[in-house]
């Protein structure tokens, strides 16, 4: 009970100079988040260029997580989830340290739940990413097929605009608008999809073959052997995400077991979980296994995040 008076202590001591100073978590989170604004000095480019530079793992998630959301759309929301990651590392920290007196695990639990707000933009961005390509990939196909019997770039993505799914759809819908309302110029509108979609290689090859089209129509047929590259790859990456999560699944199965053993060393013999939350060589070992487990959270989502990003 005192190491909880001691904690909501500590929680409200910090709310209230919050409070004085005028620090909102909005202004913290804008704070962190400028680290990935910073412009490069010309030393810092020329270092990039020769491949000397490293950059700070810090600042590279950061402006990963910057890159992801803005892909999404959601740019703004930066700033409240490096506010949330800064909350979660210290109440991580606070409660490992002052609740379970474990100053070796305290930096690990702080590092853990710090890293839960980019590894939730990181999940919303491989979802977003593929929703996109399968949105893509169909409405390639349709526009297609109404390009081969027409000839016409406008009446094709005029025909088909209302049957392509979101996020998709936006794609189409802005080289549509563009084509009708402010430049007529069907090669440039072609060519500016691709880069609102920079991640599908096959639709970036698809929007260069159907901009030739424009140049000249009896290139068209070219655009046939691109739209079968989707199916293709299709099945290779059902196969590929069958094996990565089922791999991906037994870990998660093995890490919960690992955690689970500290409630059961409760239940069936409570000296020994005395003495491995309360003894020196206890807390070493937890904040040991604690690490490896996120060492190894993190090769997984490395090895595992790439696939299917974009073919």
């Amino acid at each position: 009970m005192t190491k909880l008076i001691y904690i909501l202590s500590f929680i409200s001591a910090c709310a209230g100079i919050f409070m004085l100073l005028g620090i909102t978590p909005s202004s913290v989170g804008e704070m962190l988040s400028s680290f990935a604004e910073a412009e490069e000095t010309l030393r810092e480019q020329s270092g990039s260029v020769r491949k000397k530079k490293k950059t700070d793992p810090l600042v590279r998630k950061i402006r990963e997580a910057r890159d992801a959301l803005s892909f999404m759309g959601k740019s703004g929301a930066l700033s409240l989830y490096c506010a949330a990651s800064l909350a979660l590392a210290a109440g991580g920290f606070i409660v490992c340290a002052v609740w379970l007196e474990n100053f070796f695990l305290a930096p690990v639990a702080a590092f853990a739940l710090g890293s839960l707000p980019f590894a939730h933009i990181g999940a919303m961005s491989r979802e977003y990413r593929e929703r996109m390509r399968n949105g893509t990939a169909a409405a390639v196909a349709s526009v297609t097929a109404s390009y081969m019997r027409c000839g016409s770039v406008t009446d094709s993505l005029r025909e088909n605009i209302h049957g392509i799914k979101m996020p998709a759809r936006s794609i189409f819908e802005h080289a549509l608008w563009r084509i009708e309302n402010a430049d007529p110029d069907v090669k440039a509108a072609v060519l500016a999809m691709k880069e609102r979609s920079p991640y599908d290689f096959i639709f970036s090859e698809w929007c260069d073959t159907l901009a030739s089209c424009c140049d000249d129509s009896s290139l068209r047929w070219a655009l046939e052997p691109v739209v079968r590259r989707y199916e293709e790859t299709d099945s290779v990456r059902r196969d590929l995400e069958t094996s990565v999560s089922e791999g991906r699944r037994q870990f998660c199965v093995m890490a919960a077991l690992t955690a689970l053993n500290i409630p059961l060393l409760y239940v069936m013999n409570r000296e020994w979980y005395d003495t491995l939350l309360w003894t020196l060589p206890g807390k070493a070992a937890l904040a040991f296994t604690a690490l490896v487990t996120c060492v190894c959270f993190m090769l997984l989502g490395r090895f595992t995040s790439g696939q299917g990003a974009g073919t």
